[in-house]
């Protein structure tokens, strides 16, 4: 009963069975156990976070850091919590410590960048989507949110050519097709941007403004 790690292996267990309220319960636990206890804090947080208790999340990333500064996971899962916040200033605080750490994590370079985007800094995001991709040339999102990118920054046809990697590396995801739709569209190419947001729509792809496009492209029901 005494024994930190168990609590912390039946909270993971816990975990993954979606049962996160328990899962605390035993992450707090072994916590009181052991209270430099890195990984119980950090999971607690994921718990919590899964819970859409966000700053308490925050709270247990913030003391995992403190007990170890270098600890990885601390920063990039707390970088995620305060992206979903909309504190993206921070959150591209958090990411680049975790990129500091770990240089070769695509996903950091990603969620950095999508968070640069989020603050309109297109170049800045940019520079991180492609290093995103440099690490992991299979890395759809990195490609979808690099597409985005471009449409801000009027380069349709780059825009287009990442929103087709995208859907040539994930055919399953809507939102990319919504994406090309709108880059055809603004190539001028209304056949293919029709066919693409009938596509998203197939793959349960609901958008805001499927009627608006669906008039400037001039689709047919």
């Amino acid at each position: 009963p005494n024994y930190a790690s168990a609590y912390n292996n039946r909270g993971v267990s816990k975990k993954n069975l979606k049962d996160y309220n328990g899962a605390i319960s035993d992450y707090t636990k072994a916590i009181e156990l052991n209270p430099n206890n890195v990984k119980a804090y950090i999971n607690r947080g994921l718990s919590k976070a899964y819970l859409k208790d966000a700053y308490g999340a925050i709270a247990d990333y913030t003391k995992a850091i403190k007990i170890d500064p270098n600890y990885y996971l601390a920063h990039s899962h707390r970088g995620f919590v305060k992206k979903t916040l909309k504190d993206y200033k921070g959150a591209i605080a958090d990411y680049t410590k975790a990129i500091e750490i770990n240089p070769n994590s695509a996903y950091d370079f990603n969620e950095r960048g999508k968070s640069k985007y989020e603050l309109k800094d297109f170049i800045g995001a940019i520079a991180d989507l492609t290093k995103a991709i440099e690490i992991d040339p299979n890395y759809d999102n990195a490609y979808a949110y690099r597409a985005k990118c471009h449409y801000s920054l009027v380069s349709f046809t780059k825009a287009k050519i990442d929103s087709s990697k995208a859907i040539e590396l994930n055919p399953e995801n809507g939102f990319y097709f919504y994406l090309r739709a709108w880059h055809n569209y603004k190539l001028g190419e209304n056949s293919n941007a029709c066919s693409d947001m009938k596509k998203a729509v197939e793959l349960e792809y609901y958008f805001d403004d499927i009627e608006e496009l669906t008039n400037l492209a001039n689709c047919t029901p």
